[in-house]
């Protein structure tokens, strides 16, 4: 299950990878666009305001057909935009469900060989001392001196290892 789950979650990246590449694909093609439609407007204006011609000042306050063609290219980018991004949102929900499976999958594997090991009558739980370690570190007070501090740590852990060992012996 583990390395389906692997599987899965790489070839989940790879269609986040290519549709972020496509939405940020469109979302520069809706810059460029904009940009472009901008210029348009800028260069009409100044046109408008040279010529004194009274039909031109009329047929300027109109929406030429290339405004409407980069409008429209722009809508069209702004619905791939939208749907590319809804996908990636779906898709981010998705990977970190395989994430989680995997996680899962990872600490059940783990338990299994520490009953296994445990079985086997040897030494303490692997899995209780990789959770539990952090614990501990936490608990620890800190004196400022890394060294000190790393040999306090380990004091600390022995004794937590011994404690449980104790414990399930009882």
């Amino acid at each position: 299950a583990i390395r389906e789950n692997k599987a899965l979650l790489k070839k989940k990246y790879d269609t986040a990878k290519a549709l972020a590449a496509t939405v940020n694909e469109a979302r520069n093609s809706i810059k460029e666009l904009t940009a472009k439609m901008e210029k348009l407007r800028t260069d009409k204006a100044v046109a408008s305001v040279i010529t004194t011609n009274l039909s031109t000042t009329i047929e300027s306050g109109l929406v030429s057909d290339d405004e409407m063609a980069i409008v429209a290219a722009i809508d069209a980018h702004k619905r791939a935009y939208k749907v590319g991004f809804n996908q990636l949102n779906d898709l981010k929900k998705e990977i970190q469900h395989v994430q989680k499976m995997l996680e899962m999958g990872r600490l059940k594997l783990q338990k299994d060989f520490d009953g296994w090991y445990q079985a086997q009558g040897r030494g303490h739980l692997v899995t209780e001392t990789l959770v539990n370690k952090q614990d501990v570190a936490d608990d620890i007070p800190k004196t400022g001196d890394a060294a000190v501090d790393k040999d306090v740590t380990g004091f600390y852990e022995a004794l937590d290892i011994l404690k449980r060992r104790n414990s399930r012996k009882l």
